[in-house]
């Protein structure tokens, strides 16, 4: 008994280990797609109040809206992407793989370097322009 219950621990151990090891993004509903194009906007973000300037203005900080093409089978998807910084994570690069899933009018990014999706908002949808996905309409 004293034999079984340190190798039953062990057992136990490297099941947990092995089973939390494992990160196969499509039991998670996620599918390959591929970044298409990224669109940059500048919007001004609305002020809860501010700072007069000389010129009596009130200055308003930026607001970086980035709209991300992503194509997934033969559809491409638009997601926003918005932050109150100039910085889009790499992971949205033009020609990069990812991992995403769609949930409604989300759009759930698997990044690598952290345990929790970026989410986009999807403003449009359309089909792509490739021809062999024409012929399977």
């Amino acid at each position: 008994m004293n034999k079984v219950l340190p190798l039953a621990f062990l057992l136990f151990a490297s099941t947990s280990v092995i089973l939390n090891a494992q990160t196969d993004t499509t039991k998670k509903g996620y599918q390959p797609a591929t970044v298409v194009h990224v669109d940059e906007h500048m919007m001004p973000a609305n002020p809860i109040g501010g700072v007069i300037d000389i010129d009596n203005e009130v200055p308003q900080p930026q607001h970086y809206v980035y709209d991300v093409e992503v194509r997934l089978g033969c559809d491409v998807y638009v997601g926003r992407y918005e932050s109150p910084v100039n910085h889009l994570p790499p992971v949205f690069s033009p020609n990069h793989n990812l991992s995403v899933r769609l949930d409604g009018d989300l759009m759930d990014v698997s990044t690598p370097d952290t345990n929790r999706p970026l989410s986009l908002w999807i403003v449009s949808t359309r089909r792509a322009s490739d021809p062999a996905c024409a012929a399977n309409d």
